[in-house]
Formats: C-alpha cells, structure tokens, sequence
C-alpha cells in the first residue's frame, strides 16, 4: 500500500478498496474510518456469526450493567454498614478520651474509618452477587473469571460461600 499523506486520500483509499479488504490498514490513522472498518467487517458476517455477535454483546451489556448496579448497591450498603461500625466505634474511643472531645473526634475518625471498610466490604459483596447472577445466567466460570479477573479457582470458591 502506498504511504497516505492525508485523511482525503486515507478516504478515497477506503472506499476504493473497502470491500476487498478484511482489516483495516495500519496507515490508516483516521478514528472515523477505523470505527467504519470495524462496521464493514461486523456486516460481513454470515446471518449465523452476526446472531452470535449481537447475543455476545447484549450478554456483555447485561454483565456490564449488573456490576455497575451492583457496585452501586455494594457501595450504599457498605456504607451504611459502615457509618453504624464507624458510629459505634467512635462512641467507644470518645468514652476512653473523654465525653465531649471523644464523641466529636472518635465519630469523625470511626465514620471515615467505617466507610472505608464499608466500601470494600460493599464492592467485595456485590463481585461476589455479579459473579452468582452471572452463573445462574449460564455463563461460564471461565467467561466471569476473565471478565472480572480472578482465576477460575478463586471464582468456584466465591459461589460455594
């Protein structure tokens, strides 16, 4: 392929040569025509792989949005979980240092320490809930492992707890 110069010759190029090609050319530097050559390709799917194309992604939606759902609703219960912990702890260390400066001190540092924790324990339980709703979905152990980054050992250990 010769050397383009310019994105008007990168697109007279593209729609000289579009259907002949099957990747696109590494000269091509244009966002829009890597994005069309990404679309020629997908139409050039037989009726069989574009069905399983389009099931693939509407699967990869759907995990998508449950983690993100899921991260949500963690993290609101973490933290709410979080803020009694932190409360009561606070409470706790406000009594040893004394009443007043304790309570102000001791809840401020007990809440702050208690949504930390809450938001680990928040984001750990709703990966564990998108890793049993993917399961149930009938997705396999490999597929979450790779999806969410664990080992396929690490995600058969969080659905038998």
């Amino acid at each position: 392929m010769e050397a383009l110069s310019s994105s008007v010759e990168e697109w007279i190029y593209t729609f000289k040569y579009l259907h002949k090609l099957y990747e696109c050319p590494k000269e091509i530097k244009d966002k829009e025509l890597k994005e069309l050559y990404i679309e020629a390709q997908i139409n050039k799917l037989t009726k069989k792989e574009m069905n399983r194309y389009k099931r693939s992604v509407l699967e990869y939606d759907d995990v998508r949005d449950a983690v993100s759902f899921a991260e949500e609703k963690g993290i609101k219960i973490g933290e709410q979980r979080g803020l009694k912990i932190g409360e009561q702890r606070g409470i706790k260390i406000g009594r040893l240092e004394g009443r007043q400066k304790g309570r102000l001190e001791g809840r401020l540092e007990g809440r702050e320490e208690g949504r930390q924790e809450g938001r680990l324990e928040g984001k750990k339980e709703a990966r564990v809930q998108v890793i049993r709703d993917c399961y149930s979905r009938g997705i396999s152990v490999k597929q979450i492992a790779e999806f969410m980054g664990f080992t396929e050992e690490e995600i058969l250990s969080m659905l038998e707890n």
